[in-house]
């Protein structure tokens, strides 16, 4: 695959400087310079078809023509043409409907980074049409002032700097007021709740009280991460946990969904003969993207423009493979692999005359696997320290230990442990080289 890898990096770096884009830079064009200036060496062997030319095909639809597709089907961008009606995914897309047209309150989507929280939203907005006007608040606001700012600027509320927090509420509350028997019904979309500080939480459950005898006068939807379940459990967030009258979480892909997924977003791009990635493809693909929606399309669409730059008209296991290895920088969890082979390199000199062990392989996954113990060990005997200190109001270790006696006998089988793996977990292990 050293060929292959060539390729990649040729491509990666062509389309940093911008040149893939631009006629007279074609690969053996006139213009371009020495014939060795070509940013993609030509490549023979290994089993690969001829490349195909580097220009403006590439620079300006990239591998579409090539494919036969009419759009790139793999874009990480919430496009509704492209949405996939995953089981899960459908019933958070019911949900929401049914909470904006019923004006139900609070509808809470939670999902991991990329589960497609922001597809199904999108989504909503895409099916309402004009029956609805969607106002959303994605920066984080960094106060309650500034959540209100924004929810007035969505709804058309006239207001200045000079105008108070109370009386921008006002303003707001009389203007929902006056279209709530619009055809139209305002839906405020707040993205990334779980970022979101205390106060603003606060604040956004103070509009939700906003509401007349009969609906509530501003349908709220919130996405994020799960965390925000444990959040919502403050005291001064009551009226805003009561005010949620429905919770879906959307979960990570099976094997199966990522491999409809991948057809349907193959076929919604132009193609209807849709096996462009073979199964053990769709396979490794699922495996390094954990079944994240996104980090599904960062590595489709990798491997697409490396399939298309050797010639290849099927994706093959091989190929994501290759992708994955040069997206390193990516945190998804398939790609330990190499870092673990890295790391057992590391330390297999350090291990392998080590009574403790015979076979140096074996050696450097159990030297690995307990590294990443001890840092977890290291995590938790922190946690428990900073607790003491909070439960005995100073900053002393020793006091802190004796604060309780469960904390100090967990303390002290952590040390006990923690001195135990620290000869085996002395090498530094690479970020991404963490035991399963």
């Amino acid at each position: 695959m050293r060929g292959l890898s060539d390729y990649v990096s040729g491509l990666r770096a062509a389309l940093a400087l911008h040149v893939l884009a631009l006629p007279e830079y074609a690969c053996g064009g006139d213009n371009f310079g020495r014939p060795d200036d070509c940013p993609i060496e030509a490549m023979h062997g290994d089993g690969l078809a001829t490349p195909q030319p580097v220009g403006q095909e590439l620079g300006t639809a990239m591998y579409q023509s090539f494919f036969g597709l009419s759009h790139r089907p793999f874009d990480n961008t919430p496009d509704p043409r492209f949405y996939f009606p995953k089981a899960d995914h459908a019933e958070a897309l019911a949900a929401l409907q049914y909470g904006v047209s019923q004006r139900r309150g609070v509808t809470l989507i939670t999902g991991a980074s990329g589960s497609g929280k922001t597809m199904v939203a999108g989504m909503l907005e895409a099916t309402l049409a004009e029956r609805a006007h969607i106002v959303t608040v994605s920066h984080g606001p960094e106060n309650a002032r500034d959540l209100f700012e924004s929810v007035c600027r969505g709804v058309g509320v006239r207001f200045s700097h000079t105008h108070s927090t109370g009386e921008l509420f006002d303003r707001l509350r009389s203007t929902l007021q006056a279209s709530c028997h619009d055809n139209v019904t305002p839906v405020l979309v707040v993205e990334n709740a779980h970022r979101l500080e205390l106060p603003v939480l606060e604040a956004l459950s103070v509009i939700t009280g906003l509401e007349n005898p009969s609906v509530k006068l501003l349908p709220i939807i919130m996405l994020s991460q799960p965390v925000i379940t444990s959040m919502l459990c403050e005291v001064v967030l009551e009226p805003l946990r009561q005010g949620i009258y429905c919770i879906k979480h959307l979960d990570a892909m099976t094997l199966e969904e990522t491999a409809g997924y991948l057809q349907h977003r193959i076929r919604c791009a132009g193609l209807e003969q849709a096996g462009i990635f073979t199964d053990d493809a769709v396979a490794k693909v699922h495996e390094c993207a954990a079944g994240v929606p996104r980090s599904i399309n960062q590595i489709c669409d990798g491997a697409m423009v490396v399939a298309f730059g050797a010639g290849m008209k099927r994706v093959d296991h091989a190929v994501v493979t290759e992708v994955v290895e040069q997206m390193m920088t990516l945190s998804i969890p398939s790609i330990d692999a190499r870092s673990r082979l890295v790391q057992r390199e590391l330390i297999a000199a350090k291990v392998a005359t080590d009574p403790l062990f015979g076979d140096s392989d074996a050696a450097g996954d159990v030297a690995i696997r307990e590294a990443s113990r001890m840092r977890s060990f290291e995590s938790r005997l922190a946690s428990i320290r900073s607790r003491a200190r909070q439960l005995c109001g100073g900053d002393d270790d020793e006091q802190a230990e004796s604060a309780s006696d469960t904390m100090k006998e967990t303390l002290v089988e952590l040390q006990a442990r923690m001195e135990q793996l620290r000869p085996m977990a002395s090498v530094q292990v690479p970020v991404g080289a963490e035991a399963d």
